[in-house]
C-alpha cells in the first residue's frame, strides 16, 4: 500500500489533464524517468539562488507537501529534489519533485506523504468586550495582555492601522512574515520564501506612512479585523479589543501552487504548518506564551484530528503539555450550507446522494467519503445528463475518464487510511485542472452497501469553495460540520452568537461533534456582526459577521490569561506557565451558562473573560 496520498496522485493527473488514473503502483519501484511527465516550466526566482537554495529542474513541478515521519531527527537529505521548510514534532513541510515523490516512497523512516489542501478565506466591539466582561479585566485586574504574545495567521493585516501601536505611537507587531511577497524587501524570511518585516522595519512605514507595495494595507480587510478584536488598542472609532497592550507576531499566509497557476486545492496545510513553527520561533525569542488565532479552513478530510495537518497543530503545543502556546480556531461558517450528508445503510441497502452545482467558473469539485473500513460498499456517479461511470468497490478501487459534456472524473477508494485506518472515497470532477464551468444540475452518487457490519454511518463532506458552487440535496445534517483544523485534539474551536440578548447561535456557525465524537466546539463568543478595524484606514472600522470574528475574542482572552498567570509567578510555588489543556480546561468551566453539559451549536457556554481570570486570581 503506497505512502502517496491518493488526493495528491488524484492532483498531479488533473493538473496533467489526462483522465486516466496515476495508480499508487508506480511509486515503489518507478525511476525518477518513469515517473516524470511533463509539467509547466517554473520560474526560479533570484532570491533562491542569492540565498543559495538549490533549484528544481525547470521540467520539474514544485509540490507543496506534508510528510510524516518515524523520528524529528530524519533529515531528508537523500531524497533528491526534496527542500525542508519546517517541522512540527513529526510533521515535516517541504516542497519537493516528482522525483522527491519516488525517493519519499522507498524511504523506510517516511510513513506518509500528502499534498497541501485549500485555504478559504470566508457589532460593535465596544458591547462584545463588555459582554464577555473584557473590560472588567482591564480595569479590576489591570490586565491588558503586556506579557503575552498574540499570534495571527490570516490573509493580511494594514500595519499602519493605529490599532496596533502602543501608547507612544509605535507598533506592537514583533514581526510580520509575508508569505504572498516573494521581493524579499526589506528581508528574505528564513524558510526560504516570502518577505520578512520585523517591528523597527514597520515603525519606518508609520513614520513614512507607506508600506512597501508587495505588503498592502489589507483591502479585504480579514486579517486587520481578526487581529483588533484579539489585541487591537482603541483608537478614533475603534473601541479596543481584549488583549490591547498584547505583542503580535503575524503571519500574512498564502497558498502555494503549483507552478503555472494549476492545482488551485494544494497549498494550504504546507504554510500554515510552516507558519506555525516560525511562531514557535519567535515565542521563545522573546520568552513569552503566545495565543495563536486562526480564522481560515478547510472542509475536505475525515474530522476526527488525524490528518497530517490537525497533528501539526497539535504538536505546536506538543500535544497540548508544552506551557504558554495555545491555538484558537473559529468554528467555520458551515451551518445552513449544505456542505455535510449522513446517511446510515445496511447490508443490501441502495442509496443516492445527491448534489446541485452552479454555473461559477472553478478548478474543480471535490467530494470526499468516510465511512468505517469493515464495511463493503460500491459507488457508481451520474453526471446531470445521467450519463454513468463504472462501479468503484474494493476489487477496483480506481475510475477515470471523460463524461460526454467534457467533465473528467476521478474516483477512488482507499480501504485502511494511513490517517484512522477508515475507508474514504475521494470523488473529483474538473477539466485538467484549469478553472471552467462543470455541467449545472443534480449530480448523483449511488451507493450499495454489499456488505455491512450493523449499522453503516457514510459522513460525505464538500471541500468548499467561496463561491459556494456545491451543495447537498438530501441526507442534510448540520451536525459533524466543524472546519479542520478546529478539530484537532488541542486546537480550542469557538462557535458564534448575537452579541446582544437573548445571545443566540449564529444560523450560520458550524456545529460539533467531530466525526469520533470528541465535545466540540467548546466554546461561543460574540461573532455575528462585530465592528472592529478597518484596512486601509488609520482609525476606521467595520462590521463583519462569523465564527472568524468570535475566535480572536477567546484569543484575546487566553492572553490576557497568560500575561495575568505570568506577573503571579512570584506569588505561586511552583508557579508554571499554563498549557493549553489547562487552559481549555479553565475557559470551558468558567463559561457562561457551564453545566457540564455539551451541545453541538453552543459548546460547554458562552466566553466570560472575567471568570476565566478570577479562576487564576
Amino acid at each position: 500500500m503506497s505512502k502517496i496520498d491518493r488526493y495528491l496522485l488524484q492532483s498531479l493527473r488533473a493538473d496533467e489533464g489526462e483522465p486516466a488514473m496515476p495508480t499508487a503502483a508506480m511509486f515503489p519501484t518507478a525511476t525518477a524517468v518513469e515517473i516524470s511527465v511533463a509539467m509547466p516550466e517554473m520560474e526560479i526566482e533570484a532570491a533562491d539562488v542569492e540565498a543559495g537554495v538549490e533549484p528544481v529542474e525547470h521540467a520539474e513541478a514544485v509540490i507543496p507537501l506534508l510528510l510524516r515521519v518515524e523520528s524529528p531527527s530524519w533529515d531528508g537529505s537523500a531524497i533528491p529534489g526534496l527542500r525542508i521548510h519546517s517541522r512540527l514534532g513529526p510533521v515535516v513541510s517541504a516542497h519537493g519533485s516528482l522525483e522527491s515523490l519516488a525517493a519519499l516512497e522507498r524511504d523506510a523512516a517516511v510513513q506518509s506523504v500528502e499534498a497541501s489542501r485549500p485555504l478559504e478565506n470566508p457589532g460593535e466591539l465596544a458591547t462584545s468586550v463588555p459582554l464577555v466582561h473584557g473590560d472588567d479585566v482591564h480595569t479590576v485586574h489591570g490586565e491588558e495582555g503586556d506579557l503575552a504574545l498574540v499570534g495571527i495567521v490570516d490573509a493580511g493585516i494594514d500595519v499602519l492601522h493605529e490599532a496596533f501601536r502602543d501608547g507612544s505611537g509605535r507598533t506592537r507587531i514583533v514581526a510580520l512574515w509575508d508569505q504572498q511577497d516573494g521581493s524579499g524587501v526589506p528581508a528574505r524570511h528564513p524558510f526560504g520564501y516570502g518577505t520578512l518585516h520585523l517591528g523597527a522595519d514597520i515603525d519606518g512605514y508609520i513614520a513614512t506612512g507607506v508600506v512597501p507595495a508587495g505588503l498592502g494595507r489589507d483591502p479585504d480587510g480579514h486579517g486587520t479585523h481578526v487581529a483588533s478584536i484579539a489585541a487591537g488598542r482603541a483608537a478614533g472609532s475603534f473601541a479596543g479589543g481584549l488583549a490591547p497592550a498584547a505583542s503580535l507576531v503575524v503571519v500574512r499566509s498564502q497558498q502555494r501552487r503549483f507552478e503555472g497557476g494549476q492545482v488551485a486545492s494544494l497549498g494550504y496545510s504546507h504554510n500554515h504548518v510552516d507558519a506555525l513553527a516560525w511562531i514557535r520561533q519567535v515565542a521563545e525569542a522573546e520568552d513569552l506564551p503566545v495565543a495563536v488565532n486562526m480564522s481560515l479552513g478547510m472542509n475536505a478530510g475525515a474530522h476526527d484530528g488525524s490528518s497530517l495537518l490537525e497533528i501539526a497543530f497539535d504538536e505546536f503545543s506538543s500535544g497540548g503539555r508544552a506551557s504558554g502556546r495555545v491555538i484558537v480556531k473559529s468554528a467555520g461558517n458551515e451551518g445552513g450550507r449544505r456542505g455535510h450528508a449522513q446517511l446510515v445503510m445496511r447490508t443490501g441497502d441502495a442509496e443516492t446522494i445527491r448534489w446541485q452545482t452552479r454555473n461559477v467558473s472553478r478548478d474543480q469539485d471535490l467530494i470526499e467519503i468516510w465511512y468505517r473500513s469493515g464495511h463493503d460498499l460500491e459507488f457508481e456517479l451520474e453526471d446531470p445528463s445521467g450519463d454513468r461511470t463504472g462501479t468503484v468497490s474494493l476489487a477496483a478501487p480506481t475510475d477515470a475518464g471523460i463524461f460526454p459534456s467534457g467533465d473528467r472524473w476521478d474516483l477512488d477508494l482507499e480501504r485502511l487510511h494511513s490517517d484512522n485506518g477508515d475507508s474514504r472515497l475521494l470523488v473529483r470532477i474538473h477539466r485538467g485542472g484549469l478553472p471552467a464551468t462543470f455541467a449545472t444540475g443534480t449530480w448523483r452518487l449511488h451507493v450499495r452497501a454489499v456488505a455491512a457490519f450493523g449499522d453503516c454511518r457514510i459522513d460525505a463532506w464538500i471541500e468548499r469553495r467561496n463561491a459556494r458552487a456545491l451543495s447537498f440535496q438530501d441526507h442534510l445534517i448540520d451536525e459533524y460540520s466543524l472546519s479542520i483544523p478546529g478539530t484537532a485534539r488541542t486546537v480550542i474551536a469557538v462557535g458564534s452568537v448575537s452579541p446582544s440578548a437573548p445571545f443566540g447561535v449564529a444560523m450560520s456557525s458550524s456545529r460539533g461533534p467531530t466525526r469520533d465524537e470528541r465535545t466540540k466546539p467548546d466554546v461561543t463568543a460574540p461573532g455575528d456582526g462585530i465592528r472592529a478595524a478597518r484596512g486601509g484606514t488609520a482609525t476606521g472600522t467595520l462590521n463583519m459577521p462569523g465564527t472568524s470574528m468570535a475566535a480572536p475574542h477567546v484569543t484575546g482572552a487566553l492572553a490576557l490569561l497568560m500575561s495575568h498567570w505570568r506577573k503571579r509567578e512570584a506569588q505561586v510555588p511552583g508557579w508554571r506557565q499554563l498549557n493549553a489543556m489547562q487552559m481549555r480546561a479553565a475557559l470551558v468551566q468558567t463559561a457562561d451558562g457551564f453545566s457540564g453539559a455539551h451541545d453541538p451549536a453552543r459548546g460547554f457556554g458562552r466566553l466570560d473573560v472575567r471568570a476565566l481570570i478570577d479562576s487564576f486570581s
